[in-house]
């Protein structure tokens, strides 16, 4: 409930795991509620309500927004990461 970075929501969608993340930071930004992930109002009322409403949405739903919040961050993760990281190493070699 208290953890707001974005590494480990990006941990999760490496995996295809669909998150319920706050409405806040960066999360409303790369988070489509209901196609890449869940966002929920910040209270704890409102985590427990959204965690209540994701218990009755079939397992299908979860590998389908997990899948949709791998493709959409795929970019934006490891790939992007290691992609300026050997740029950075040839760099070194001028």
């Amino acid at each position: 409930r208290k953890v707001l970075t974005s590494g480990t929501y990006y941990l999760a969608t490496t995996f295809s795991k669909p998150v319920l993340a706050p409405a806040k930071g960066m999360f409303p930004e790369v988070v489509e509620h209901g196609q890449s992930g869940w966002l929920y109002e910040g209270s704890e009322e409102a985590l427990e309500q959204g965690l209540r409403a994701l218990l009755k949405e079939p397992p299908e739903t979860f590998r389908q927004v997990g899948e949709e919040a791998r493709r959409r961050n795929e970019d934006a993760t490891a790939s992007a990461v290691s992609r300026r990281f050997f740029e950075w190493l040839l760099s070194l070699q001028n």
